[in-house]
């Protein structure tokens, strides 16, 4: 709860430029949930140092210049992967199959990706790798935002003295999250290879 007190008093002397940049350094670096930097919004609203919509409006801008980073990194790797000469042909075809599992299936998941911890740092990134534009990522992906956002900034705005519970508790299902995620990822990526594994003896 440190590094939230301190947000908590930054923003109560520098209004809401402090609320944009810790909301927006947060999302990538603080070591709490994010969903708490959200409902502390909303807390910061009920303490009077913040009015309500102006608030909204820039957790919510927050929260789209952290997807639009991810996807511009997405970009940028997507490029390297094809430019550079050091990457092996192996390497990229692993890379294409990847961008049409996203090409397929990335909208779907970008829809839920807020509501998963992790999940909605990574998916922005396979987006921005993929053929994906910005604009349809932004009509599904920032929607799903504005109804995360409204969520937890509305449990902090009703809730705000409940906050130290709710973060033990976040943070206690975002282990959980993890290693579901990571046992399904192994999972997935133990299928893909013998998938890709199998075209390759049939072509030798």
């Amino acid at each position: 709860m440190e590094l939230t007190a301190g947000m908590i008093e930054w923003v109560s002397h520098y209004g809401y430029i402090a609320l944009f940049v810790s909301c927006v350094v947060g999302l990538f670096i603080f070591p709490v949930p994010n969903e708490v930097l959200l409902m502390t919004g909303g807390w910061l609203v009920t303490a009077t140092f913040l009015d309500i919509l102006p608030a909204f409006i820039v957790i919510y801008s927050a929260v789209l210049v952290h997807g639009t980073i991810w996807y511009i990194i997405g970009t940028r790797m997507d490029r390297f992967s094809h430019k550079s000469k050091r990457i092996s042909g192996k390497w990229k075809h692993t890379v294409e199959h990847s961008r049409e599992i996203i090409n397929q299936k990335g909208i779907k998941a970008l829809t839920i990706s807020y509501f998963i911890p992790f999940i909605r740092h990574a998916v922005p990134l396979g987006i921005g790798a993929s053929s994906i534009s910005y604009g349809r990522f932004a009509i599904y992906g920032f929607t799903s935002a504005a109804v995360w956002v409204t969520l937890y900034f509305s449990i902090g705005y009703f809730f705000g003295q409940a906050i130290g519970q709710i973060q033990n508790i976040l943070e206690t299902l975002s282990y959980v999250v993890v290693a579901a995620v990571f046992i399904i990822g192994v999972y997935w990526l133990r299928k893909y290879r013998k998938g890709v594994s199998e075209p390759d003896k049939a072509i030798n």
